[in-house]
């Protein structure tokens, strides 16, 4: 009578229970005491009070904790990768496990069944005990089976894409202390070398930026910061965090990984169960990749820091040396290496690093002085700065875009002046964000910061042109029917007070448009005076409140508005008036910073040199101060108004030119 062997060998399974079975235990402990047990104390006290599902996310939402939750789920995958296969990076056990009668093919498969069904036994006894309460009670108010069902499939799949990510990198490495570490290297790879060439790139390329390139790309480059980033809004499985592409993706990665893991599994020698990377060929490329990637980051640290080609060069050289040095430590497992033959492959790698780097933004040189023909683009928008591009975003406001033929140009004029007159190494203080939408429906974005006066003029006529305006001043879009009411915020010691009724708000709104429509560029731009707040509350178009209120200023110089609020009673209590401040204090702008721009900084460099001001107590004085500038360029005096003597941060900072000053200012300081 033949023996029969089982293809399943369950003296392996317990084996491997023993050694990692701890691993399952605190997975399904954390799960429990992060999801279950909060269900069961919020029904025992009150019973849901809000439709969790609705407003927090359900099982994603804060009263799951999903931030916790993420950290079970991105840790434990790899420690049970890393303690399951630990007997690779030892040469006894590694000897004695392939000395077994099986063959390497179902060893392996033997460690990944025991891997995946100890990770997903926990997240399945969590479910079950989710289906078994909601069958018993109403849990709606909590969570919904799609929510929960969701839940399963997100802690699954990357739960099996993290181990599988984990056992790749042990059958590359001979090294149990590196096995965790480089793996979640390799997991955070892909987004961490685009940060890095953004950064890069930012340096190198004009009008490229960084930021933007890393706030719609970079968090699905990597499942650890998908799973991060998630927005835990809404039970739908449509508002859930990890869309289902990025699930079949990662679905997608765990079947890549087991392959190379049964490819290379298959064909690793004994001998190298101590060695860093097991894999002979792949020595170059680890040694090439630690230069080229540590290169990059002295390099970007460098420019960076001193915003000079130079540095970025010293940068490169000193982190490619170092990353050499240290990926040949590590393959050698000593520090010894200094010799000839180290001074001459380190110089090899190192100037090959450096050479790809320098080559790179060549690839790059169209994208700087591409500029959109006027006949393709439909719409453009500029500001100064990519957040207020994004606020528009996230907010769901309507974007003021620049739609006739003229705006359009005039647009086009200031991204020429840009092109010509900016640098992409050379930083200034005046930020500028360009976006066209063009008739093929693609997106153009570039961001330029500089100091260059040449740029003022171009951009001058942009500001005076009506959608220039509504660029500075989104209320001049607003209808009466719109506003359901304004709320007044005094920047003084007044109260805030409310708006409505329409016969109120629609003269308020038009006193305010007719003051916006008749600023001059440099008003506009370097604005005179105390200044309130005004907060509309408007409605769309399909009825529903906007989330965030039309805000603009009110200075002093809008004539139309103040005579509005004085008819009505509401100006002394809304604007600002001597009475208002506490105390003022004057200096004198300092000739060694005539080159700064901007009063607030300079006032805080005179706090800093305990320079003495003169002190203004008196309103009669105090009065003519209030009419100082804002973010002037340049000037004679800088004069701090401190609303509380007890808080000298809560405070406003005025310029004054010498023509333009108080007589007693310009007397005490001559």
């Amino acid at each position: 009578m033949h023996s029969k062997t089982s293809l399943f060998n369950k003296e392996i399974f317990k084996q491997d229970f023993r050694a990692v079975g701890w691993v399952s235990i605190i997975y399904f402990l954390g799960l429990f005491f992060l999801v279950p047990l909060p269900l069961f104390m919020d029904m025992n006290t009150a019973g849901p009070l809000t439709s969790a599902v609705e407003s927090d996310g359900g099982l994603f939402g804060p009263m799951f904790a999903f931030e916790l939750q993420a950290v079970f789920l991105l840790i434990l995958p790899v420690l049970m990768a890393v303690f399951l296969f630990r007997y690779l990076q030892t040469k006894d056990a590694s000897d004695f496990a392939h000395s077994l009668p099986i063959s390497r093919g179902r060893l392996l498969h033997h460690h990944l069944l025991s891997g995946v069904v100890l990770l997903l036994i926990p997240i399945l006894v969590n479910y079950f005990i989710l289906v078994v309460t909601s069958s018993i009670v109403d849990v709606s108010g909590y969570f919904t089976m799609g929510n929960a069902a969701y839940w399963l499939a997100i802690f699954s799949v990357v739960s099996i894409l993290l181990f599988m990510t984990g056992v790749f990198v042990g059958t590359l490495t001979g090294l149990s202390a590196v096995h965790a570490v480089i793996t979640y290297i390799l997991l955070l790879f892909p987004a961490g070398m685009y940060l890095l060439f953004s950064y890069y790139l930012d340096m190198t390329i004009n009008g490229f930026s960084g930021v933007i390139a890393q706030e719609e790309t970079i968090q699905y480059l990597s499942p650890i910061t998908d799973v991060l980033t998630a927005d835990a809004s809404g039970g739908d499985i449509s508002y859930l965090p990890l869309s289902q592409v990025s699930l079949w993706l990662y679905a997608a990665a765990a079947v890549v990984f087991y392959g190379l893991s049964y490819f290379i599994y298959q064909r690793r020698a004994l001998e190298t169960a101590t060695k860093a990377v097991t894999v002979s060929a792949l020595q170059p490329v680890f040694k090439f990749g630690v230069t080229f990637c540590t290169a990059l980051l002295g390099g970007m640290y460098f420019g960076l820091s001193l915003a000079s080609y130079g540095w970025m060069v010293f940068g490169w050289v000193l982190g490619g040396t170092f990353g050499y040095t240290a990926a040949l430590m590590l393959l050698e497992k000593t520090w010894r290496v200094g010799n000839i033959r180290f001074i001459k492959n380190g110089l090899v790698y190192t100037v090959g690093a450096g050479a790809a780097l320098a080559l790179l933004p060549l690839c790059w040189q169209g994208y700087e002085s591409y500029i959109p023909d006027q006949q393709d683009v439909v719409k453009a928008y500029i500001s100064e700065g990519y957040g207020e591009y994004e606020q528009y975003q996230s907010d769901g406001t309507p974007i003021p875009y620049i739609t006739s033929g003229e705006g359009i140009e005039s647009v086009l004029n200031v991204h020429e002046a840009l092109v010509e007159y900016s640098d992409s190494m050379e930083k200034g203080e005046d930020y500028f964000f360009i976006n066209y939408e063009l008739e093929n429906g693609r997106k153009v974005q570039r961001q330029y910061q500089t100091d260059d006066p040449r740029i003022e003029a171009a951009r001058q006529v942009v500001y005076e042109t009506e959608e220039g305006r509504i660029l500075q001043y989104p209320v001049l879009t607003l209808d009466d029917e719109q506003v359901k009411s304004i709320d007044l915020q005094p920047n003084g010691q007044g109260s805030p007070q409310t708006i409505i009724g329409a016969e109120k708000i629609s003269g308020l709104l038009m006193a305010l448009k007719e003051d916006l429509r008749s600023q001059s560029y440099e008003e506009m731009v370097h604005p005179t005076g105390m200044y309130s707040w005004l907060s509309f509350r408007v409605e769309s178009e399909t009825g529903d409140r906007l989330p965030n209120p039309f805000e603009t200023m009110v200075y002093e110089g809008y004539e139309k508005t103040t005579s509005w609020l004085k008819k009505e009673g509401l100006y002394k209590e809304f604007m600002v008036g001597p009475e208002d401040i506490a105390q003022a204090e004057v200096f004198e702008w300092p000739d060694e910073l005539l080159s700064e721009k901007y009063p607030r900084f300079i006032y805080n460099r005179l706090l800093e040199q305990d320079v003495e001001p003169l002190a203004v107590e008196s309103e009669d004085k105090i009065a003519p101060l209030l009419h100082g500038s804002h973010d002037q360029d340049e000037g004679a005096y800088i004069v701090a108004l401190y609303y509380d003597d007890s808080n000298k941060e809560h405070n406003e900072i005025l310029a004054f030119s010498k023509e333009n000053a108080p007589d007693f200012i310009r007397q005490h300081f001559e």
